[in-house]
């Protein structure tokens, strides 16, 4: 009985385990993304002269990045939170009083 209910918890935090690693590896490549953008985004700016066009290279950059942070933000709060409670809440059966979602 001891055995099965150990190896129920070590399935369960290894399912929570997994969750974090699917975090961890979303956010990883957002960085690497963000990274590229913003070296592509320096070397078009230093390469043009008139300042309207770097004006406007920024511009655009901020907009996109404006655009991928509520991204981050909408999977940060919709995805990755309620995944993650929802498999904790099964993992440990932590009792909600209706205030998660199923």
């Amino acid at each position: 009985m001891i055995e099965l209910v150990s190896n129920e918890m070590i399935q369960k935090q290894s399912d929570i385990s997994a969750k974090l690693a699917d975090i961890n590896q979303h956010y990883a490549k957002r960085f690497n993304v963000e990274v590229l953008e913003v070296l592509e985004v320096v070397s078009k700016i230093n390469s043009t002269t008139l300042p309207i066009e770097r004006v406007n290279l920024y511009q655009d950059w901020l907009k996109a990045f404006s655009q991928r942070s509520v991204e981050d933000a909408k999977y940060a709060i919709e995805a990755t939170w309620a995944q993650y409670m929802q498999a904790a809440k099964a993992a440990w059966n932590f009792p909600t009083h209706g205030r998660l979602n199923s």
